[in-house]
């Protein structure tokens, strides 16, 4: 008997991975989750962001001062 493992979410992937933006250009960014099985699935995650701002929805403001900054998504409840 063969019982498959059940599919887990397994990471948050960003898109854009990276972003090379001028000083107050914004850039949307979105989340998705990762299944174990390879597939996709929807997730609710809050942004945040080391500089510049970063909304609800995913859209980042960069800063007035140059330098390499991250943009994290962290899923809700997780």
């Amino acid at each position: 008997v063969t019982v498959p493992q059940p599919v887990t979410l397994v990471r948050i992937e960003l898109t854009p991975g990276t972003a090379s933006l001028s000083a107050g250009a914004t850039q949307q960014f979105t989340a998705i989750g990762r299944r174990s099985d390879n597939s996709t699935q929807a997730v609710s995650v809050t942004y945040t962001a080391t500089a510049g701002t970063i909304s609800s929805g995913g859209m980042y403001t960069a800063p007035t001062t140059g330098g390499t900054y991250s943009v994290v998504a962290r899923i809700v409840g997780g």
